[in-house]
């Protein structure tokens, strides 16, 4: 039977120094922790481009360590949860001179049975799925995931960011179809946001982690 989950919005990435404590409360799709609200983000692969109406829009006026940066405004009280992490970050998703790139498609075929690969995509890129988070309330599960293990995986993320200290963060939908019991299809769409970084080079370094 296949499985379907669709987990509440949230950041895929992590720091592998984090851990997440404190007075964890829910309101409608949002968590909560400490009254922050950790799943505050959009949803990946949903800005067609960096000039849409929902790209962040650009503010002058906020100091960090005494150098002026151009920001968006804070939405709500919680908006500094993420950036607060690394501290060159505006906002949640704001970084001063970064644009959104264009997606960026990619297919291949590796020598890896489908399960193989999907648990060394899981290893990279860091996410929950259903199994290790079987209430959908982790703010590090993936944003969309669907599976018939054995067989197919897909799941939806985002990757980077200042949760893991990094000046980019990727956007990715990334698709695992059996061919044969040793060889799986590998797909891969994809944008990035950042100060110029080629899009394809967060597809280079998932295809290295697979086929490692």
């Amino acid at each position: 039977m296949k499985i379907s989950r669709a987990i509440a919005p949230s950041l895929v990435v992590t720091a592998l120094s984090l851990t997440v404590t404190g007075c964890i409360t829910t309101q409608g799709e949002d968590t909560y922790v400490n009254g922050q609200c950790v799943t505050c983000w959009q949803n990946p692969l949903s800005i067609e481009s960096s000039t849409g109406a929902n790209s962040p829009t650009p503010n002058t006026g906020m100091t960090v360590n005494g150098v002026t940066q151009s920001c968006r405004p804070a939405t709500s009280k919680y908006d500094r949860t993420w950036h607060a992490h690394d501290e060159r970050w505006c906002d949640n998703v704001t970084l001063p001179g970064a644009s959104l790139s264009p997606s960026v498609t990619y297919t291949e075929t590796v020598a890896a049975p489908v399960d193989t690969a999907y648990i060394k995509a899981k290893r990279f890129l860091r996410f929950t799925d259903p199994d290790d988070n079987p209430n959908g309330d982790s703010p590090f599960a993936a944003a969309r995931w669907d599976a018939l293990p054995g067989s197919y995986y897909n799941v939806v993320g985002m990757y980077g960011g200042p949760m893991r200290q990094m000046l980019w963060y990727a956007e990715y939908d990334l698709q695992l179809e059996k061919v044969s019991s040793t060889r799986t299809k590998v797909s891969i769409r994809n944008r990035v946001y950042s100060r110029g970084m080629d899009p394809a080079e967060f597809r280079k370094q998932l295809m290295n982690a697979i086929k490692r």
